[in-house]
């Protein structure tokens, strides 16, 4: 008995099916069906777990709505329950209810799944299926290779379709992507198109509800609006809202997903699945395309492109009498565009052409959606008004206005707003229709360019999009949008002329209207009939573009700016594309087949183009900031004649407005102080004086007769075009830099590759303007730069800038330092008639204070000092004196790095540079921290002419510093004099008064100096310089020493024997001078300690000898001082003494003491005093000896090494010291005379007081063992 096979298959197979309701259980059975390949089986357990996804997914969706009800049953029973109690009927249905939820919730996985796993669950099916469709296919053409293709792709089609129609439906985007990754293109087509379809069915459906749900929401909020004052639905709108909420409540007016994937609550999800949908027909597609060109199947390659995709896309963008585009959305159709993009440049114009026309339609609906806007407010204001007086609006209007908030809502959900601006996708879509445009053949292109640049109406867009052609290097294509922009640009300035004027009447006299309206007033009848006309005037005009400002008369000023910098560009860029060209044909033509004739018209032809537009923008513009976008622009080109052409204009225009401001800014500022007392005095309900009036209209009438002023500039702005000066004149100099290095290195390149085609006439020509062209914008810069922070700024650049541009600062710096100089003097002018001023004020304000006044003279110097103050014309760029200061030396360093770090300018220019440095420094802190990188660079001469000048202006402070003091005496001798003169109600004679005013003046005026002028002392930089001038001299020598070692050395043992001779005596005269100015004995004392620590042990004894000499000189100070106190009070005891005595005799000789004692006070006052005690006299005698003995030991000089000992002992005897003499001194009548007088000192010293007293007779006894006991000198004993 046979057994058929198949039927046993099919009834295990039904048994599965129903013993198993898990779809998932279903799904693993598919996968071992696949691997069996017994795909009609798999095909059955596909459709079949289809339904039984759907039925649990049914169940699901069941089940979950009644565990809500559950859920919100439950929870009124609670409340009920804290209301009414724990009624036994509550406890019956809540435990019912809690049973059903434990019952629910029990149900296995599967049933408790979300439509999104099921749908997943469903799309995994799919994948078998069509994966066991393509395998059946290879299947039969392995076993019989002559079937058809088409016949085979029909089956597989066939099988798919009838197996994937449902999932097809519900998520259309995935199954897409899954047909294209299989190629199945017949089957893609035809379902795609069901799929669509089906979607398009759902968004009107979703449209329909929407609608509703939106009606639904406005009733409700109506009524509860008519509830606050008593009101109820009328019943044409009660009826309607009662019917929409029996549609919720029956699920017919649903928002939830019902099980569909699709997201029926939003419109852009059926959006994005039609995109999706398209975009993967349309990859199918290239696909097929791609493999039909590897087998060279030109004609199927054009069906495809020609006849199939532009099908594809017509169906999708293109509707149809019965339905809408199902793609509408511009920014999703831009998309496709893109995908369309590498199929056929064609469909790329279409959907361009077609997203225009959207991008137009959405705008006249958002037109019409806020006229509708409009309406409803009208309709709103009046229900809210009538709502006041507890009144109504008709039901008509309750009507419209819902019809209204339908319309609106539904308008805005299309609108497409949420997906970018409209304005740049319009930019997008031409940036893409243009890039199609150039792949085409140059005929097609020129045609198409043109039509598409003629329908643009918008310059920003054409200014755009001249900008990306230019970035594509399609120069003509730019020149196109340029020349449409400008003419646009020409056309709606026009308009605006013509309008603007009408437009801003009807403005004002509609602000009037609503400001009448809002006092309950209405517009006078004239006024109201010229409105009237003037809206009939307006209308009457041609239509003015939406995007541009009619009230803006400047709104595109930068705009015309910026396409010409592009359209110059694109020129430049041309120019350059041509000389390659050029070059290209001189390296591979022969030289006699090249029409050299062409060449030069067409080079001439480019330079006549560049050379109008270039004129049309200095012709055009004439705001300094777009000049100077313009000349940088030409900067990064190279293009150094156009750029300096620019910036002359720049600066020009610059000029030009500030003479203007020099002559509107005062006039202004006379309008401005005046109005102002005009509003302060209404204030105080009082009017201008007659006089004032008047001086203000005639003001205002100078003003109004003054040319135009420029728009982009500001009248009370003085420095606004301060740093655009130095901007520009930045750019022109930095052009000339680099277009001269750019020649160098292209000349450089020519004579290296083709030396026998340079022309030094030419070159020569070229170079000598270079110079004129910096010479004259040198000469600019010295005339429009008045600030020296700018010059100072700009040289500092120069001299950083590509190789060292010392010459630019070197040629900069006279001026700079100039008008730094003019600037201080100036300031110093203004300050002191200041101070002069406020010193007669000051004196005012005292007198004041005694009720009386200044003289008649002093009151007419305040007016004379005023008026001077007012002529001056300082510059708001004036600072101080320290600023002014450090300028000066910021110029200085400036000159000096760039000397230093450029050898050829250190040789040729180090003098100049010196000599100025030199003329105008004041600073002597500057020089000191110079003198260093002078010496280091062994410029000797220099270096000394520096220190030379440093020490002139200290000793010039110095002196000013004392004469300061004395100053500062008189003064305040003469204001005690004034303070006791006032107590006694009486006042300065007028000789002392002017005295003291002076002093007051001078004060003042000299805390108005730099901070380097203000200091009590400079002996710090006294020191400082004498230690520089003796190490230059030092290493002078040192640097002749290494000369006469090296192989350079060319002198005579003679010459040699000279020099270092003058060298020595340098030196030392150097210290010498030096020691004239180091009076402080600490800081010579320090200059000492530096020379011991550099080894110069010579100049250690010569500047100890010197300190020596000052520290007697303070000695015998102090002592002629304490002489003097003694006889003055030896002299004040006797006369104490002879005060108890009355004979005559006795009071003559007092009259004489006290005669005595008179001149002894008058001498105590006017003695120098020391600056030091005895002590600290004796510590420095004791440090120098000590330090000049060390170093006299290293030079052998015993003479100065044995007087430093004796020094040394007589201020501090002690037994080491004493050796020390001895042994130095060899001559033994030389040794008894030093020995007798070194006794008497001591002696001398005993009754100085008890203490010392007591130290010298301690010291005596050491001097005498010593004598008693010293051995022989040189082997011979000596007596003592």
């Amino acid at each position: 008995m046979e057994i058929d096979m198949a039927s046993h298959e099919e009834e295990a197979l039904q048994t599965f099916f129903r013993n198993v309701e898990d779809p998932s259980e279903i799904y693993k059975l598919s996968e071992k069906l696949y691997g069996m390949k017994e795909f009609q089986l798999l095909y059955e357990c596909s459709e079949h777990a289809h339904l039984r996804i759907n039925v649990v997914e049914e169940e699901r969706q069941k089940n979950q709505k009644r565990l809500e009800q559950i859920n919100n049953r439950l929870q009124q029973i609670e409340k009920l329950i804290k209301d009414d109690g724990n009624l036994p009927a509550y406890q019956k249905e809540k435990r019912e209810l809690n049973m059903e939820t434990v019952i629910l919730n029990a149900l296995p996985l599967y049933c408790k799944q979300d439509a999104s796993a099921n749908h997943g669950l469903k799309f995994s099916f799919a994948k078998l299926v069509i994966n066991s469709a393509l395998d059946t296919k290879k299947q039969r053409q392995k076993e019989n290779p002559n079937l058809s293709e088409s016949v085979l792709d029909e089956e597989v089609a066939k099988t798919i379709q009838s197996n994937l129609a449902q999932l097809v439906y519900e998520h259309v985007a995935e199954s897409a992507q899954l047909l294209a990754s299989g190629h199945v293109y017949p089957t893609a087509l035809t379902t795609w198109k069901a799929a669509q379809e089906r979607v398009g069915l759902l968004q009107q459906n979703f449209s329909s509800e929407y609608k509703l749900l939106i009606e639904r929401n406005t009733l409700r909020v109506l009524e509860e609006t008519l509830a606050k004052i008593k009101t109820r639905l009328p019943a044409p709108l009660q009826k309607r809202y009662d019917e929409l909420n029996a549609l919720e409540a029956s699920g017919t007016l649903n928002f939830d997903t019902k099980g569909s994937i699709v997201d029926r609550r939003s419109f852009r999800k059926y959006d994005e699945f039609t995109l999706q949908t398209a975009l993967a027909i349309l990859r199918c597609i290239s696909t097929q395309i791609a493999e039909n060109k590897e087998l060279r199947n030109q004609d199927r390659m054009k069906e495809l492109k020609e006849i199939t995709a532009k099908e594809v896309i017509a169906y999708f963008i293109s509707g149809t009498d019965e339905r809408e585009p199902y793609m509408r959305n511009p920014f999703q159709l831009l998309e496709l565009a893109n995908s369309a993009f590498h199929i056929d440049m064609q469909l790329v114009l279409g959907i361009g052409a077609q997203i225009k026309a959207r991008i137009e339609e959405l705008h006249q609906d958002r037109v019409e959606r806020n006229n509708l806007r409009v309406e409803l407010q009208q309709i709103n204001k009046e229900a809210a008004d009538s709502a006041v007086q507890w009144r109504t609006i008709s039901v008509e209007q309750m009507q419209r206005a819902i019809t209204l908030e339908v319309e609106i809502k539904i308008g805005e959900s299309m609108d497409y707003q949420q997906h970018g601006d409209h304005k740049t996708l319009l930019f997008d879509t031409y940036k893409l229709m243009m890039t199609a445009i150039f792949d085409m053949t140059a005929t097609t292109k020129k045609v198409n360019i043109e039509l598409l640049i003629k329908e643009i109406e918008d310059p920003h867009l054409l200014s755009m999009l001249a900008e990306f052609a230019q970035s594509k290097v399609e120069s003509d294509v730019v020149l196109m949008c340029g020349e449409r922009c400008q003419s646009l640009i020409q056309e709606i300035d026009g308009l605006r002329l013509v309008r603007r004027p009408l437009q801003t009447q009807l403005d004002n006299l509609k602000s009037e209207e609503s400001r009448l309206a809002a006092k309950h007033i209405h517009l006078d009848e004239a006024k109201a009939k010229k409105m009237e006309e003037l809206k009939q005037e307006i209308a009457d005009l041609p239509k003015f573009p939406e995007f541009a400002d009619v009230y803006n008369l400047h709104q595109y000023d930068e705009m015309s700016l910026q396409i010409v910098q592009v359209m110059t560009n694109a020129i430049l860029d041309s120019k350059v594309d041509y000389e390659k060209k050029v070059q290209h044909m001189f390296k591979t033509m022969h030289p006699e087949s090249i029409d050299k004739k062409k060449i030069s018209r067409d080079r001439k032809e480019l330079e006549a183009r560049i050379a109008e537009l270039v004129q049309t923008c200095l012709e055009k513009f004439t705001n300094p900031d777009y000049l100077r976008k313009f000349a940088e622009s030409m900067q990064k080109r190279g293009e150094v004649d156009i750029t300096i052409k620019v910036g002359f204009k720049a600066l020009k225009c610059i000029e030009g407005i500030e003479e203007q401001r020099s002559v509107r800014k005062p006039i202004e500022d006379q309008i401005a102080a005046l109005e102002q007392e005009k509003r302060t005095l209404s204030q105080l309900k009082r009017n201008l004086e007659k006089d004032k009036e008047a001086e203000l209209t005639k003001l205002n009438e100078q003003l109004e007769a003054l040319p135009q002023w420029p728009h982009f500039a500001r009248s009370q702005d003085v420095a606004q075009y301060h740093e655009l000066k130095l901007d520009m004149l930045k750019i022109m100099l930095y052009t000339l830099i680099d277009g001269e290095n750019d020649y160098d290195a292209k000349i450089k390149q020519q004579r290296f590759e083709n030396p026998n085609s340079i022309n030094e006439k030419r070159i020569a020509a070229d170079k000598a303007r270079f110079r004129v062209d910096l010479e004259n914008v040198l000469n600019l810069t010295k005339q429009t730069l008045l600030d020296p922070d700018q010059l100072i700024n700009l040289s500092r650049d120069m001299s950083n800038y590509k190789n060292h541009r010392s010459d630019i600062a070197f040629s900069l710096a006279s001026d700079i330092y100039s008008k730094i100089r003019n600037l201080e003097e100036g300031r110093f002018q203004r300050d002191l008639i200041r101070m002069q001023i406020q010193i007669l004020e000051e004196e005012k304000a005292e007198l004041a204070e005694r009720k009386k006044t200044l003289s008649k003279e002093q009151l007419a110097k305040i007016q004379e000092f005023n008026k001077e103050l007012k002529q001056l014309d300082c510059p708001s760029y004036v600072g101080t004196a320290n600023q002014h200061n450090a300028k000066l030396n910021q110029l200085s360093q400036i000159l000096l790095d760039t000397v230093m770090n450029n050898l050829s300018a250190r040789q040729e220019k180090m003098q100049p540079v010196l000599e100025m440095i030199l003329e105008y420094t004041i600073d002597p802190t500057f020089l000191l921290s110079t003198i260093k990188t002078l010496r280091d660079a062994k410029m000797f001469p220099q270096t000394v002419s520096m220190e030379l000048k440093c020490q002139e202006l200290l000793l010039n402070l110095k002196e000013t510093a004392l004469v300061r003091i004395d100053n500062e005496k008189i003064r305040e001798t003469l204001q005690k004099e004034k303070a006791s003169l006032e107590r006694k109600r009486q006042t300065l004679s007028e000789e002392d008064a002017e005295g003291l005013a002076i002093c007051k003046l001078e004060d003042k005026c000299f805390q108005l100096l730099p901070e380097f002028s203000k200091y009590p002392n400079y002996d710090g930089l006294f020191l400082e310089l004498a230690e520089n001038r003796i190490r230059t001299a030092i290493a002078e020598r040192e640097s002749f020493k290494q000369h006469i070692t090296s192989e350079e050395n060319n002198l005579t043992a003679d010459e040699i024997s000279q020099k270092t001779q003058e060298l020595e005596e340098l030196v030392s005269s150097v210290t010498t001078d030096v020691m004239t100015y180091v009076t402080s004995i600490e800081n010579g004392i320090k200059l000492a300690k530096s020379m011991r620590d550099k080894t110069e042990h010579a100049l250690v004894v010569q500047i100890g000898l010197n300190i020596e000499e000052k520290i007697q000189a303070q000695r015998d100070l102090l002592t002629a001082y304490e002489e003097l106190k003694e006889g003055f009070s030896k002299t004040e005891q006797q006369i104490l003494q002879l005060s108890l005595d009355q004979s005559k005799k006795s009071a003559k000789r007092r009259e004489n003491l006290e005669i005595q004692l008179e001149n002894f006070k008058i001498q105590l006052e006017e003695a120098a005093k020391s600056d030091f005690t005895v002590e600290q006299i004796n510590e420095f005698t004791l440090e120098i000896t000590e330090i000049v003995a060390k170093s006299a030991n290293i030079e052998n000089q015993e003479q100065v090494l044995r007087d430093q000992h004796i020094l040394a002992f007589k201020v501090d005897p002690k037994q080491e010291r004493w050796d020390d003499i001895r042994n130095l001194t060899s001559d033994e009548d030389e040794w008894q005379e030093l020995k007798e007088s070194l006794v008497q000192y001591l002696m001398k010293r005993e009754g100085e007081n008890a203490t010392q007293k007591n130290r010298v007779v301690a010291q005596r006894r050491i001097v005498r063992s010593v004598h008693r006991n010293f051995p022989k000198s040189h082997g011979r004993r000596r007596r003592t």
